[in-house]
C-alpha cells in the first residue's frame, strides 16, 4: 500500500509538469535548441532571423571596453542591429564563431562558448579570440544578452597598422 502511494505521488509529479494531452515532443525546441538555432542563423548572414528570436525589450550587453560596448546596454533588436551587429559586418571579413558549445544555466539561461575569427577590413589583422555568451531566455526568445571575451584582443587588431606597413617595417 506504502509503495502505491508513492508510485501514485511519482507519477502524479511527472504528468503535472506537462499540459493536458501535450507530450515532451509537442513541448517545442529547448532552451539550447533555440539559441542553437540563433548561432545558426547567425552563420548563415540570416540577421532578421536572429533579431526575430529576440524580445522586443531585449537588454544587450557587449563585454566592457570591447569594440561595440560603446552603446551598452543596448534595448531592443533594432538598437543591437545598429550598435552591433552592422558594426561587425562593416568592420570585419569573414566574421564567423567557431567551436560552439552550449549549456544550459538555471531554468531560463544558456552559456554559449566558443571562438570568434575574422579579419578586420581596415588593416588584414585576424581576430582569434575566445567567447562566453549568457543568454537569458523569456517565452522562447532571447530577453538579455551579456558577452565575454578577450577585449584586449579586439582592441589591438583594431588599431594595428596595415599588415603589409608592419610586414615592411619588420623586414627592415
Amino acid at each position: 500500500m506504502k509503495n502505491t502511494f508513492y508510485l501514485c505521488l511519482i507519477a502524479s509529479l511527472f504528468f503535472a509538469c506537462q499540459a493536458p494531452g501535450e507530450t515532451e515532443a509537442e513541448a517545442g525546441p529547448t532552451n539550447i535548441e533555440i539559441v542553437e538555432q540563433l548561432y545558426a542563423y547567425f552563420a548563415e548572414g540570416n540577421v532578421e532571423a536572429v533579431l526575430a528570436g529576440m524580445t522586443e525589450d531585449v537588454v544587450w550587453n557587449e563585454a566592457e571596453s570591447f569594440l561595440y560596448a560603446g552603446g551598452n546596454p543596448y534595448i531592443g533588436p533594432q538598437a543591437v542591429l545598429d550598435g552591433v551587429f552592422s558594426p561587425i559586418l562593416a568592420d570585419f571579413d569573414n566574421f564567423r564563431l567557431e567551436g560552439i558549445s552550449l549549456s544550459s544555466v538555471d531554468d531560463d539561461g544558456v552559456l554559449g562558448m566558443g571562438r570568434y575569427k575574422g579579419t578586420f577590413k581596415a588593416n588584414g589583422m585576424d581576430l582569434d579570440a575566445q567567447f562566453a555568451h549568457v543568454f537569458r531566455l523569456k517565452e522562447g526568445k532571447v530577453a538579455s544578452f551579456q558577452q565575454f571575451t578577450d577585449t584586449k584582443k579586439a582592441y589591438d587588431i583594431s588599431t594595428a597598422e596595415a599588415v603589409e606597413e608592419v610586414e615592411t617595417i619588420e623586414e627592415q
